[in-house]
Order: C-alpha cells, then structure tokens, then sequence
C-alpha cells in the first residue's frame, strides 16, 4: 500500500469499567483496528487538570503488557505531557491486518457523594476521537451488588444508542456506529453507602438531576420521533420513484412503436397510477420540459432517462388524511 492508500477503521470497542468504594473506577478498554497499510504508533489524550484524575496507564495486546519506554520500539508505550493533557503513545507494527489493543486506567475522583446520591457522571468516549468507532459496548459495574431500583442511569450519545441495567446493578450501554467527534457517557446515580470512603458534599442534587435528565429524554425522544418520520418519508419517495421510473420504461416500450411520446402524459399517468396504488397525494408537476421520445429507435430505458430532465415544483408526497 502507498502512504496515499493508508488507512484504518476501529470495528470493536469493548469497555468494561468498576467503580471501587474509594469514588475512583477503573477501565479497561479494547479496541480493534483494521489496518490497511503500514502503521508504527497511536495515540490517546487523557485530559488533566480537572476533578478527575486518570492514572496506571498500561497498554497490552493479547495480555502481554508493553513496556513504558522512550524508544519508540516496538512493544512500548510513553507518556508525555501535551497543553493539558497527558499523551500516551504506543508502538507497534502492523500491515493490512486487524490488531486488538488492550488500555488500562484509573479516574480518580470519578464519583461525588452527596447527601441523597453518589454520582457519576463520565465521558467514556470523548470527543477527541475523529475516528467512528463500532460495536461498541460499554459495562459499568457498581462496587457491590445491589437492587436495581437503587440505581438512577442515564446514557448520553447517539439518539441510536441504548442501554439496560440488570438485577445486580451493572449498566450495559451499546452502540453499534459511533461517528467521530461524538461522546458517549453514562450520568448514574448510586446510593450514598457504596462510597464510604469518599467525602460526602453537603445538600441534595437528586431532584435537580431527575428533572434535567427528564427534560433532555423528552427532547431526545421528540428528534428521534422527527428522525424516525424522515426516514419513512425518504422510503416513500424512494419508492414512488422507482414506480415512476418503471412506468415510464413501459411506456417508453410501448411508444417505441409510435416512435413518439409526450412525456407529461406518461409522467402524469404513472403518478395517478402511483397515487391508487400507494394512497398517496400526486406530486404538484410544474415546468415539464420537451422531451419526446421517438426519434431512432426509442427504448424503455431511454424514455425511463429522460425523467432526470423533470423539474419538479412543489414535488411533496404525503399520505392522503382521513
């Protein structure tokens, strides 16, 4: 492969994440790469400065762990400091092949106690990846069993991502495309006793988070609904189209023998035909050009063609109301 030809795809994530009693969490994460040409090294930002804290980097493939290095050789890893955040870098080589990479952190600081909940509240996924990921799935388990009615959660991503949380308390959210420059996070609320080691923030946030997070599934729930009828409206006019086009390739069959159709009749006909078939409400036609079919020796497809020279006014399809 040129260096021009280069690329690669992530086709699996699987994260799989505990929170500890002492409010951090540990993460193990693997990801798997489809590399088509050469590639030595990759990278990954992990931010600092803020109320978390990430530590323990380890990078391992296969369960054999890299060593940390500044050698750049293969089988290492480094960590450097970039305009806040701590970079870490690992290498390897790899050639028009899938390599699965295993990397290992701790979030401390991840979880705030307060006097009604601990919460959680975490980008599992941020947005510096560019790259879509795939088939992601992502297990968050509490540090000790308990019911699921005592736990609140929240996924934030995709209006196409889910999640569930089973009798012990674990939540498992999926994902099966997550384009680039996209997060995925989990927002959860525990019981305050799980955490004992962490120092509890006076007042209740409870409420205040049940309505919020109430206020943002109406307004997902109310784009998936306008995202859902978009899609259906595109189907439709998908397959009024393919009707169109198959009408006017028999009709230009047909008026191969004549050696001349008027191709507004024939449009206007296989609309109405459309429009019994489909209960649907013709298209408002406006500014049909010239377009005859005839001279030489016309076929189907060629009048089926000469539909792409239609202007259409006002071309909206929608079912017919009772």
């Amino acid at each position: 492969s040129t260096a021009a030809a280069k690329s690669y795809r992530i086709t699996n994530v699987d994260i799989d994440a505990a929170l500890r009693p002492d409010g951090g969490m540990d993460v193990i994460e693997l990801r798997t790469y489809r590399f088509d040409g050469s590639f030595s090294f990759a990278y990954r930002d992990m931010p600092t400065g803020g109320a978390v804290d990430f530590e323990g980097f380890q990078v391992l493939e296969n369960g054999e762990p890299f060593s940390r290095s500044d050698s750049e050789q293969p089988g290492t890893y480094k960590v450097e400091r970039h305009s806040g955040a701590d970079r870490i870098t690992w290498f390897y080589h790899a050639e028009d092949e899938q390599r699965t990479f295993e990397f290992r952190y701790r979030a401390r600081g991840a979880i705030e106690v307060y006097a009604d909940a601990a919460v959680l509240y975490f980008k599992f996924i941020a947005e510096e990846w560019t790259k879509a990921q795939r088939n992601i799935t992502l297990t968050l388990k509490p540090p000790a069993r308990l019911p699921k009615s005592d736990i609140n959660a929240w996924l934030h991503g995709p209006l196409w991502a889910d999640y569930s949380i089973d009798q012990y308390g674990t939540i498992t959210a999926f994902c099966e495309h997550l384009p680039g420059r996209t997060y995925l996070e989990i927002r959860a609320l525990d019981p305050p006793r799980l955490f004992p080691e962490v120092q509890s923030t006076p007042g209740s946030v409870r409420p205040r988070i049940m309505v919020e997070e109430a206020r943002w599934a109406e307004e997902a729930n109310l784009e998936r609904e306008r995202a859902r009828e978009r899609a259906e409206a595109k189907k439709r006019r998908g397959a009024l189209g393919m009707k169109i086009a198959a009408g006017l390739g028999a009709a230009g069959a047909n008026a191969a023998r004549e050696r001349q159709v008027d191709l507004s009749d024939v449009l206007l006909h296989v609309v109405e035909n459309v429009r019994v078939a489909q209960g649907v409400v013709p298209c408002h036609l406006g500014n049909i050009h010239d377009v005859t079919v005839g001279h030489g020796n016309p076929t189907g497809a060629a009048c089926a063609a000469a539909v792409f020279r239609i202007e259409f006014q006002h071309a909206r399809v929608e079912p017919q109301r009772n």
